[in-house]
């Protein structure tokens, strides 16, 4: 029974984070030349605290990897 709560508890995280996330994405998007949505230059500056927050692993790890091809 306590995994199921658990289960529940790390899927209403989950579906917050994700929310979350689509609305800033939203939040941070115009209308391009075309017509059509676009993201504003800096959105990264709004939607990776978040990232960073809700996905710390997924985070660190794709910053080291980027890092270290960087430096290669």
């Amino acid at each position: 029974m306590n995994e199921i709560y658990e289960a529940l508890v790390e899927a209403k995280i989950d579906s917050r984070a994700l929310t979350i996330l689509i609305d800033t994405i939203l939040d941070n998007c115009y209308i391009d030349y075309k017509g059509e949505l676009d993201l504003e230059r800096d959105a990264g500056d709004a939607i990776l605290p978040i990232v960073k927050a809700f996905r710390a692993e997924e985070y660190c790890n794709r910053y080291n990897e980027l890092k270290s091809k960087e430096e290669a």
